[in-house]
């Protein structure tokens, strides 16, 4: 089970584990992102950090409809107390964790500041 909390300005954050190419592990706050389809999106800055492999580039659709090519690297995230190779894209902005990394578990919130959310596993 992942565990996070609703912050006051009403984001969920979501405690992640990431393993660098080098096996350094940062901890980092991800954006629960409903809207974004990916595994997990980084800025530049916790890429450079963790020197992530650069896989190439991809063709994003951004909430205002506009595409624009985006490069992807190659990460290890902690999912369930199990290291996952994950795509991750990167962006400005905060970290986002996206439906594809959530696929396949309950996601739950009580949507108030404070309130509990829970990634469980789906059976």
């Amino acid at each position: 089970m992942m565990r996070g909390a609703v912050m006051p300005w009403r984001e969920a954050l979501v405690t992640l584990s990431l393993r660098g190419s080098r096996g350094r592990e940062l901890q980092v706050e991800a954006v629960v992102d409903t809207g974004f389809s990916g595994e997990l999106l980084l800025p530049r800055a916790i890429v450079d950090e963790l020197e992530l492999a650069l896989e190439g580039e991809e063709q994003v659709v951004l909430a205002d409809g506009s595409e624009c090519a985006v490069p992807f690297f190659s990460g290890v995230v902690v999912w369930d107390g199990t290291p996952r190779q994950v795509s991750v894209l990167c962006a400005g902005g905060d970290p986002l964790l996206g439906m594809s990394l959530m696929w396949n578990h309950l996601l739950t919130m009580r949507a108030a500041e404070g309130g509990e959310v829970t990634l469980d596993p789906l059976q």
